[in-house]
């Protein structure tokens, strides 16, 4: 019987049982493996048995994992924020346009003089000033 194909993961240099790897080359490797692994999620504990596997403290460990929910936890609320404001500006846009449209058409029909281009910088105005508002305290609610 054959012996398996080694597949090299460095380009400059393959290593044999017992050689020494760089971090780069672990990364490298580890990364790799994952790609390769039909799994999508692992859990704390396998984490916990590769680090000791590998002789990464436990400590140094469990701070990356807290700094890692942090990353995502933020994430997700700056997240939330961009989907309100596109929804404060699809709510409060949507209304401008409808208005103008309206106003302009009841312009056209009633009069030559096109009056409607007042009431419409009026409510541009006040939509400006209320996204400014918005963009400055993004916590606030309309």
């Amino acid at each position: 019987m054959m012996p398996p194909m080694k597949r090299p993961y460095s380009e400059a240099q393959t290593h044999e049982p017992g050689e020494r790897f760089s971090k780069e080359e672990v990364e490298s490797i580890i990364r790799d493996a994952l790609a390769a692994e039909s799994s999508d999620y692992y859990t704390r504990s396998d984490l916990m048995d590769v680090a000791d596997r590998l002789g990464i403290d436990r400590r140094a460990l469990d701070q990356v994992l807290a700094q890692h929910a942090q990353k995502s936890s933020r994430s997700a609320s700056q997240q939330s924020r961009r989907e309100e404001f596109k929804l404060f500006l699809m709510h409060h846009g949507g209304r401008f346009v409808m208005i103008s449209l309206f106003l302009f058409l009841l312009n056209l029909a009633t009069s030559r003089f096109v009056w409607c281009i007042f009431p419409i910088l009026g409510m541009g105005l006040g939509l400006g000033f209320k996204i400014l508002e918005r963009i400055q305290n993004p916590n606030q609610s309309s």
